[in-house]
This record gives structure tokens, C-alpha cells and sequence, in this order.
């Protein structure tokens, strides 16, 4: 790259298109051809690329310039130890690590957005797994809570017949009691018990049945003179219920004899002695059969105060029973209140009880001639 310098000696710069025809015209170097920058010099120069015809010539273009051309010296290669070089070196070395960061920060997000959706799937699995098994539960609870329900209620059943049979022992044929099929179905339902019940539950339920069991091998005991008593009374009143036969009898064969024409004194007579005959038999079979009765009703009342004192007590069992069956099936349940219950049941059973035993002695005694 060349550049040219026009130096004038104490005139006035001409304009800058003026310079630039100037520039133009001397494109020979003046060592080469001297007659021609003289002739260059003193020759008239265009302007603005007008012909040099044109120009009218002046003070200016006829006076001698000076023209110096010069050579720029040639642009530095650049280097390393450069400033430009080291400015490049930081912008790329900015540029790398503005790179780097966005990278690692867009691995980072990647990262933590598959983290999160691992968490939530092993969230939603975990929620899942649960869901199922609760469910699972839910059926498994269910399934036996119906199971128990039908099992305590049966079992319930069963209890009040077993006491109902245990009361009412004293008035049955002990010869042809059925104990097997009165008692078995408390047996069954409380095998059932401690099949699907709780522990507390089962407890309570075989201490039910173990009394029961108890009180009905006691009542065998104390039941065991009915049997001979009701045989002998059984003997007693077919032999009063034959001899008041034979006596209305012998009172038709009486009265046939009375109202006959032939009138037989020895065979009246002999008439008479069987009808007191029947008569003294009867009266013994009748005072036999009372003395029985007076036996059984002692037995009997005596029973009835045993079985009271056993249902008392299998009555304050069936509470905490009760209360365990209710909170198994998720029933609201309050034991003391149930306790407060029964022991006024039970006081007002007992009343009735002594009122109903006076009333009974006072007919109990029977007359010996009124018969059985």
C-alpha cells in the first residue's frame, strides 16, 4: 500500500479533488523520466476529470509543485505476545467456559428432572403397592368380620339355650334326657370361637362353657334322687289311680245290688268290705305319693336356688363377652355400663325369686285325702 503526501511551500492546500488528479498524473517516478515531471509539473492539470484543455489555466496551476511520493512500510505480522492475540485468547477462553456452565447446567436439570420423575415413579409404585395391600386388607378385615359376626351370633344362641337347659333340668326325665343334642351347639359355636376370635374372646368364651359344663355335672349329682322319687310317685299314683277304679266299682255294684228285687246281704257286705278295701288303698298310695312330692319339691326348690346363685354367675360372665364380640365387630361398646345393667337384672330377679318361693309354700302342702 502506497501513500502520497503533497507538500506545498507556502501556498494554500488545494481541494481534495484537485490533489487526487494530482496524485493521478504523476503516476512515473521522476528518477526514471525527469523531462517528464517537469513537464508534468508546468503542464496544466484537470480537474474534478475534466479535460486539461478545459481548465483555464491560474496563478495556482501555473506556479511549481513539489510532489514526494513515499512507501508505507508494510502492516506488522501479528504475534503472540500481541494484546489482540491475548484479547482473542480470553473472548474464546469466555466463550468455552459460557459453553461449559450451559452444559453442565442443562446436565444438571436433565439429571435432576429424571431424578424427579424416578421419585415420582417409585412414588406412584410405592403408592400403588400400598393401595393394594390396604385393599387386600380391607377385603381380609371384612371377610372376617362377616365370619364373626355369624359365629357370635350363633355362639349367643347357643349360651341362652345351654342356660335354659341347665334351669330346667329339675323338671325333666332324667332317664331320657338328650344331653348330646341340647348341649352340642354351644360346644360348636365356641370351637367357632376360637377359630376366628381373638384371644381375650376365646378366653372368656370357654370360661362360659367350662361353668356351664360344671354346673350341669353338679345338677346330675343333686338331680340323681328325682329319678328313684319320680319312679316311686310314678308306682304311687297307678296304684290311688286302680284302687279309685276299683272303688267306682264297687260303688255301681252297690248301687245295682240297692236297687234289685232280690236283695243278697252276704254279697252287700262282702261289697262293702272291698270298697273300704280300695279305700284304705288309695289313701296309702295318696299319702305315699304326697310324702314323694314333698321330696321333690324340696329337691326342686333347692335346685332352683343352686341354679340361680350358677346363672348369676354366668350372667356377670356374659358381660366381658359381650363386650369383646362388640369391639371385634367394631360396635360401640361401654362395660361398665353393661355390668351396672345385669347386677340390677340380677336384684330384681332374686326379688321376684323369694317372692314366688313363699307363694309356692304356702300351696305346696296337699291334703293326704285329696289325692294326688
Amino acid at each position: 500500500m502506497r501513500q502520497a503526501n503533497l507538500l506545498t511551500l507556502g501556498r494554500p492546500r488545494p481541494p481534495a479533488a484537485l490533489r487526487q488528479n494530482r496524485c493521478m498524473a504523476a503516476t512515473t517516478s521522476p528518477s526514471a523520466n525527469p523531462s517528464s515531471s517537469v513537464q508534468a509539473a508546468s503542464a496544466p492539470v484537470a480537474v474534478f476529470g475534466m479535460p486539461a484543455a478545459l481548465v483555464r489555466p491560474s496563478a495556482v496551476s501555473q506556479a511549481p509543485i513539489a510532489i514526494t511520493l513515499t512507501t508505507a512500510a508494510p502492516a506488522p505480522e501479528p504475534s503472540w505476545k500481541s494484546g489482540t492475540v491475548w484479547i482473542a485468547g480470553f473472548a474464546l477462553l469466555g466463550v468455552l467456559i459460557t459453553v461449559k456452565a450451559a452444559h453442565m447446567r442443562m446436565r444438571s436439570e436433565l439429571n435432576a428432572a429424571a431424578a424427579r420423575a424416578r421419585a415420582e415413579r417409585e412414588l406412584s409404585r410405592e403408592e400403588a403397592r400400598l393401595d393394594r395391600e390396604h385393599a387386600a386388607s380391607e377385603a381380609h378385615n371384612e371377610r372376617i368380620a362377616t365370619t364373626r359376626r355369624e359365629v357370635y351370633l350363633q355362639s349367643v344362641e347357643s349360651f341362652a339355650q345351654a342356660q335354659a337347659f341347665i334351669a330346667s333340668l329339675a323338671t325333666q326325665d332324667l332317664t331320657r334326657l338328650d344331653v348330646q343334642s341340647r348341649l352340642r351347639p354351644l360346644a360348636e359355636s365356641v370351637n367357632k370361637i376360637s377359630v376366628v376370635g381373638e384371644t381375650e374372646t376365646v378366653r372368656v368364651a370357654r370360661d362360659i362353657v367350662r361353668a356351664v359344663n360344671q354346673r350341669f355335672i353338679n345338677a346330675l349329682g343333686e338331680l340323681l334322687p328325682l329319678a328313684g322319687y319320680r319312679a316311686a310317685l310314678d308306682v304311687h299314683q297307678k296304684e290311688w289311680d286302680a284302687a279309685q277304679t276299683e272303688i267306682q266299682r264297687l260303688l255301681a255294684a252297690m248301687r245295682h245290688h240297692n236297687e234289685s228285687v232280690v236283695k243278697d246281704p252276704a254279697t252287700f257286705e262282702a261289697l262293702q268290705r272291698s270298697f273300704q278295701g280300695e279305700q284304705q288303698r288309695g289313701a296309702r298310695a295318696n299319702a305315699a305319693a304326697h310324702s314323694l312330692r314333698l321330696k321333690l319339691a324340696e329337691i326342686q326348690q333347692s335346685y332352683g336356688l343352686r341354679t340361680l346363685e350358677y346363672l348369676d354367675g354366668v350372667a356377670l360372665q356374659l358381660d366381658p363377652l359381650v363386650d369383646c364380640m362388640r369391639r371385634e365387630l367394631g360396635l360401640a361398646t361401654d362395660f361398665e355400663a353393661f355390668r351396672a345393667q345385669t347386677l340390677e337384672m340380677l336384684k330384681a330377679f332374686r326379688a321376684a325369686h323369694q317372692d314366688l318361693q313363699s307363694r309356692i309354700a304356702e300351696v305346696m302342702p296337699i291334703d293326704a285325702t285329696g289325692g294326688p
